[in-house]
């Protein structure tokens, strides 16, 4: 698409190199990012998942933007801290193809994970029938999480010095299990990177 077409033309960096895409990757319905050792506040302008180890194809994220009204959505989108209101703002906005703005609001640790942002899988809804418009979908009625198994995420900070993190961490969370640590990235300077995810042994 045109906007994923801008955030690849941007210099990036792409950070691990694990095995292709025919190898297993871990399976949860729960990811997040998390940003260590900001010094002002924590802006991101995009975050995306996917499932091969170049990040392009895309794993579909529809945020929940509000839990009224009849939209289409495959998750809800999360971060944190929420130490003050965020007028246009919403976590959700970087997960949407285009991108937009969130910010954290406060510093972040150096070893705390206070500071994430992140997509839960979890919708009522399923896609329409065969031949019907992408948008199309219906309602199931019942609740339920789904897994996805990113080999790959994007993630494109402020280059403003204070504004982005050096260290990310990517975590994720099976059912009722803690959050896990997949892997953690030192180094990072700002602007756009590509984290590659190792794979299942």
């Amino acid at each position: 698409s045109e906007s994923l077409a801008f955030f690849s033309s941007l210099s990036m960096s792409v950070l691990g190199s694990f095995p292709g895409d025919g190898m297993a990757a871990i399976s949860a319905s729960r990811w997040r990012v998390v940003g260590r050792g900001v010094a002002s506040e924590w802006v991101l302008f995009r975050v995306g998942f996917f499932e091969d180890v170049s990040c392009t194809r895309a794993i579909l994220t529809i945020p929940q933007r509000n839990t009224r009204g009849f939209q289409r959505y495959n998750g809800r989108a999360f971060g944190s801290p929420t130490r003050r209101g965020r007028p246009g703002h919403n976590a959700a906005d970087v997960f949407e193809a285009a991108g937009g703005e969130w910010r954290s609001t406060a510093p972040c640790g150096e070893f705390s994970d206070t500071c994430h942002i992140g997509f839960d899988w979890l919708t009522d809804q399923v896609a329409g029938p065969a031949g019907t418009p992408a948008s199309s979908f219906q309602v199931t009625g019942v609740v339920r999480r789904f897994a996805v198994e990113p080999r790959c995420i994007l993630l494109v900070q402020s280059e403003v010095p204070g504004q982005f993190a050096p260290t990310v961490a990517v975590q994720y969370k099976a059912n009722a299990s803690p959050w896990e640590t997949l892997t953690t990235r030192a180094g990072l300077v700002g602007g756009p990177v590509q984290l590659r995810q190792p794979v299942v042994a």
